[in-house]
């Protein structure tokens, strides 16, 4: 079988947020963290519905978790930089 790059749920969050469905999408990413507990893809999504949402308290400790996680990274993704916009 092939490789799977993405957890279903995650691909189905990123799919809901292209829709312009971020509570879908915010479930969506909920579900894939709780099978990938820290999947820094799956995080990014769920703080980038959680700001369109307007649940500015959640992204901000979503990326928080991200920046715990991605502390030693090299080169954090972009969209850590930009899960507001």
């Amino acid at each position: 079988p092939p490789a799977i790059a993405k957890p279903s749920p995650e691909l189905l969050g990123d799919l809901l947020l292209e829709l312009q469905r971020p509570a879908d999408a915010r479930k969506a990413f909920e579900e894939s963290l709780a099978h990938t507990p820290q999947r820094v893809a799956s995080l990014l999504g769920l703080a980038r519905t959680q700001a369109l949402l307007g649940d500015r308290a959640a992204a901000e400790q979503t990326e928080a978790t991200l920046r715990l996680i991605l502390r030693r990274s090299d080169h954090p993704p972009a969209d850590l930089r930009s899960s507001r916009q």
